[in-house]
């Protein structure tokens, strides 16, 4: 999604062992959505659990749409300010949450 944008979008990982820093700086970022795999190995009840993780962090979320194999949970807020990034339950692979 990064590279289909021309970079206008820009999808992180959740799991921060492999990633650059300055990604989640919402001084420099403005992260207002989550992607929860729903077409690859990711059961229902992680992707309920990643839900109720992120509702309790940032609250309800503003707006849910369904895209190629991801359901999208959308504020209006930059989630990366005043906030920590959940670590929803799920595997480590490439169904894991991105933002």
């Amino acid at each position: 999604m990064t590279l289909d944008s021309g970079n206008q979008v820009q999808v992180r990982p959740v799991n921060k062992q492999e990633a650059d820093a300055s990604w989640y700086s919402p001084a420099l970022h403005d992260a207002r959505f989550f992607l929860i795999p729903t077409a690859c190995a990711y059961p229902g009840p992680a992707r309920d659990r990643s839900q109720a993780s992120l509702r309790a962090a940032y609250g309800a979320p503003a707006a849910r749409y369904s895209a190629d194999g991801f359901l999208i949970l959308v504020w209006h807020k930059n989630l990366l300010a005043g906030h920590h990034v959940p670590k929803p339950g799920g595997p480590p692979s490439v169904c894991a949450d991105a933002v």
